[in-house]
């Protein structure tokens, strides 16, 4: 259900809308919980946001392993409809699923408004929680950004990413977020700082959209192999693939249905600093791999959960911007 706290008796140039996740987590007899205290949250950060007037939204209190493509789609649509009140949106949710959900948002919004996400790597029953400071940097970057231009990026642990980028690479570590390219480093939150920006794109209409296709999610490991109802097959694939995408012999041959179905079947590697060259060291495979019917190149350099939101994306004819 949604709710709405307005937080100062002003009108609003900021708005805060929440999702769940370990940021508003609260223990309920013994078991964490996500809950609906985005407004409280905001209040903590006091004074060091008291130059901007700020409203609230809770559009979710899930946690981050419950959210969805639809509630990634309805944060999307909800910012769209609120652009003409507001300068910037700041989006709080959990850190397990925080990469794809700031790069789910990219590809809906493009660089058409300033959104930053956040989150929290402790809990705010712990000593050391980290979601008020978070937001505050959140709103220093999203200030620097609304002063600029639109885009959205992350924000964890003083710093500001990329949304193709921003990779969790540690479960609870207050820097476990890295950016997984050296062109795009991770930028230091500061009063000061100054964001690079894109040309402005229109984002895709979001009021009147198909329901969500059906994309699968498969890892290759040792003697992996694909296992499918043929009269069921979903609308397309995602192969999350070790190394300068490998694939088994015998993974190839169980992926036929879905080319001769000419169902998309894409190939992403999970190394996270993989650099889209496979070519210097296996000359010919991935030009073999896509003779064969496989999708590599238009997801370079994606790791395999955003590979899957951009696939879903564009079986939606939503024409995402996602680079």
């Amino acid at each position: 259900m949604e709710t709405r706290t307005q937080v100062s008796h002003t009108p609003a140039s900021l708005l805060v809308i929440g999702l769940g996740g370990t940021i508003s987590l609260t223990l309920e007899n013994g078991r964490a919980c996500a809950t609906d205290n985005l407004a409280q949250i905001v209040a903590q950060a006091g004074k060091a946001i008291s130059q901007a007037q700020v409203d609230t939204i809770s559009l979710r209190t899930k946690d981050s392993a419950d959210l969805t493509v639809e509630d990634v789609i309805d944060a999307a649509r909800l910012i769209q409809s609120k652009t003409a009140q507001y300068a910037g949106f700041i989006l709080t949710t959990g850190t397990d699923t925080l990469e794809e959900v700031t790069y789910g948002l990219q590809c809906l919004l493009g660089t058409s408004t300033p959104v930053i996400v956040t989150g929290a790597m402790r809990p705010p029953y712990m000593e050391d929680y980290d979601g008020v400071t978070n937001l505050i940097d959140a709103f220093t970057a999203c200030r620097a950004l609304s002063a600029q231009s639109g885009g959205v990026y992350a924000v964890m642990g003083g710093h500001l990413f990329s949304a193709t980028h921003v990779f969790k690479q540690d479960a609870t570590r207050l820097d476990g977020f890295v950016s997984t390219s050296p062109n795009h480093p991770a930028q230091r939150v500061t009063a000061e700082m100054q964001v690079t920006t894109c040309q402005k794109i229109a984002p895709p209409r979001l009021d009147q959209i198909d329901d969500v296709p059906k994309v699968d999610l498969v890892s290759v490991s040792l003697g992996s192999r694909w296992s499918h109802d043929p009269k069921r097959l979903p609308a397309g694939l995602v192969i999350s693939c070790p190394g300068a995408y490998s694939l088994p012999t015998a993974l190839l041959d169980d992926l036929r249905p879905m080319i001769e179905a000419k169902r998309p079947v894409v190939l992403a590697s999970r190394c996270v600093s993989f650099t889209f060259a496979p070519q210097s060291f296996y000359p010919g495979y991935a030009a073999f791999l896509e003779d064969e019917g496989l999708e590599i190149t238009p997801y370079a350099d994606l790791p395999p959960q955003k590979a899957r939101l951009k696939l879903i994306f564009h079986l939606m004819r939503l024409g995402v911007n996602s680079s």
